[in-house]
C-alpha cells in the first residue's frame, strides 16, 4: 500500500449530537475519502471500523452528515479495517459498497425519501449486509456495526444510541503521497 497523508476533514465526537457545520473545502481528483467509526458500550470493548474509498465528488459536504443532498453511491476501490473479526472476514475482498445518506419520513406504509424528512440515515451497505449504520439523526440514534440480529437489520428503531459510552466518527481526506495534486474547482 502506498504511503498516505491523512487530513482530518471533520470529527464528530458524539455522532448523536452533531453540529450541523459543513465545509466548502474541495477534494482533489486523486484524493480518497475515509470514515473511521468508534463504538463502545460498557459491556463490550471498543470497536472500530475504517473504510477508505475513491472519492466521487469534489465537494466535501457530500461525505458529511450536514449535506443537503440525498446520496446513494456505489463506492469504488474500498479498503476496510476493523477490530471486529466478523467484519474483517466478511468484507475483506470487497471492491465496492454503497453510501446511503438521506432524510426521510417514516409511516407504517412507506418510507418517503426527501430532504424535508426528519429521520436521517447514514449507512455503508454491501449488497444487503450492513457495515455501519447511523439512523435517527434527530433522536437518540440507531447505531451499529454489522447487521442487527434482533429487529431491523439496519438498526432502524433500535433506539440504542444512549447505550454507547463512545460513538465517534472521523472523516478524512486521504492524499496519496506520490501523486501530484490535481484539483477540480
Amino acid at each position: 500500500m502506498t504511503s498516505n497523508n491523512k487530513k482530518l476533514l471533520i470529527k464528530y465526537e458524539n455522532i448523536t449530537q452533531i453540529n450541523k457545520q459543513c465545509t466548502d473545502q474541495r477534494i482533489c481528483c486523486d484524493d480518497r475519502i475515509a470514515f473511521k467509526i468508534y463504538l463502545k458500550t460498557n459491556l463490550k470493548n471498543e470497536e472500530f471500523l475504517y473504510v477508505e474509498f475513491d472519492n466521487f465528488s469534489p465537494n466535501c459536504s457530500d461525505y458529511l452528515l450536514c449535506s443537503k443532498k440525498n446520496i446513494c453511491r456505489k463506492l469504488q476501490n474500498v479498503r476496510i479495517e476493523s477490530n471486529n473479526n466478523s467484519l474483517n472476514e466478511q468484507f475483506k475482498n470487497v471492491t465496492n459498497l454503497h453510501l446511503l445518506k438521506s432524510k426521510y419520513n417514516y409511516t407504517p406504509d412507506s418510507m418517503q425519501s426527501s430532504n424535508e424528512g426528519t429521520y436521517g440515515r447514514f449507512q455503508l451497505v454491501i449488497d444487503d449486509q450492513i457495515l455501519f449504520a447511523y439512523n435517527d439523526w434527530n433522536g437518540d440514534g440507531d447505531i451499529g456495526l454489522g447487521n442487527n440480529n434482533s429487529g431491523c437489520k439496519d438498526w432502524t428503531f433500535s433506539n440504542n444510541g444512549k447505550s454507547y459510552s463512545k460513538k465517534k466518527m472521523e472523516v478524512f481526506i486521504v492524499r496519496l503521497a506520490e501523486k501530484p495534486l490535481i484539483c477540480v474547482s
